[in-house]
């Protein structure tokens, strides 16, 4: 107990140790997250250069923990319990201030105070009444200030403060020798576990190395310029691909068969979270990918395999935006 009191503060700074016992550890995480909840609550955030609570420091302290700590754990569920047991302290804590003003902390009635008086209270206006015997009572309007206040809180924190992590977590990363691009690719909204998101990060860095990769990455890109061009016309065709169609391309239907199987594996790595299978999975689409643009019109002058072929595009590009966004790496 008396090192986790004495280690909670840590890491202070970049070059800080970071606390691995487990009591320290989890009051450590809770003492920052703590802190950036109850600032991005009442809105005080970093803007430029300026940051006098150290939330930055406090971001980056939440980062190194999780990871070097291997902390498996989802942090929008963290912030999101910080939130709920700060907004509601918040809340109170202005009831009750705008209560006192009608009545005194003693409880007698505030000398000189009307029964029913309104006041602004964070742009609102909200109708106070001071009823007899030291009691008091809020309007409607009050409750729903009240209401509205601890959501508008809420929202803030589950809105703003993740993706500020994850601006911490970028620039982290790219301090380690991690490329930008990759970090971008491996990190969408959703992205809360942040031991999982190295691990695919890794996996991503390690599967782009190989020619496999690099040349399926060529694909993606081909297929991805191909279907935004289409999409600038109309909305893009989707539904099922067809198959053993007459005089039908063998490579079509061999990408056909190879998309839904890497979609089949992909799928089953990633709920055990072995993304270095996903990536095998992935692999697996490099050659189906090459022989169809070599062999296959997509813009045919048949509507129904012009939309048939860009539907299997999109296919190809649904089941890699499943692993990462391709579309943000370089190459």
């Amino acid at each position: 107990m008396a090192d986790a009191i004495r280690d909670h503060y840590k890491p202070q700074g970049p070059a800080d140790t970071v606390p691995t016992a487990p009591l320290t550890v989890a009051v450590a995480l809770a003492d920052k997250l703590d802190t950036l909840v109850g600032f991005f609550a009442i809105d005080e955030k970093p803007t430029g250069s300026k940051d006098p609570f150290a939330l930055r420091r406090a971001a980056l302290g939440v980062i190194r923990l999780m990871l070097e700590n291997r902390a498996n754990s989802h942090l929008h569920s963290l912030i999101n319990a910080h939130a709920e047991r700060l907004t509601e302290q918040l809340v109170r804590t202005t009831v009750r201030g705008v209560s006192e003003m009608f009545i005194g902390k003693d409880g007698a009635p505030s000398i000189g105070r009307k029964a029913s008086e309104e006041i602004t209270v964070d742009n609102a206006r909200v109708t106070v009444r001071r009823w007899p015997r030291a009691t008091t009572e809020f309007s409607a309007e009050a409750n729903a200030f009240a209401r509205d206040l601890r959501n508008s809180m809420r929202v803030r924190v589950e809105l703003e403060l993740l993706p500020f992590i994850h601006d911490r977590l970028r620039v982290f990363l790219r301090e380690n020798g991690k490329r930008f691009d990759l970090v971008n690719a491996v990190l969408d909204g959703g992205a809360d576990n942040l031991v999982r998101l190295v691990w695919k990060l890794e996996a991503l860095d390690a599967f782009l190395s190989t020619d496999d990769g690099a040349n399926l990455l060529a694909g993606y890109k081909r297929a991805s310029n191909i279907l935004k061009a289409e999409e600038k016309k109309g909305p893009l065709p989707t539904g099922a691909v067809a198959t053993g169609q007459p005089n039908q391309p063998e490579a079509e239907t061999a990408l056909a068969f190879a998309a839904e199987a890497a979609r089949i594996a992909v799928d089953a790595a990633l709920e055990t979270e072995d993304f270095a299978a996903a990536m095998t999975a992935l692999a697996a689409l490099r050659a189906p990918v090459d022989a169809f643009f070599t062999d296959v019109m997509v813009n045919s002058e048949v509507p129904a395999e012009r939309e048939n072929r860009l539907k299997l595009l999109g296919q190809v590009r649904a089941v890699m935006g499943r692993v990462a966004d391709f579309g943000v790496i370089a190459g």
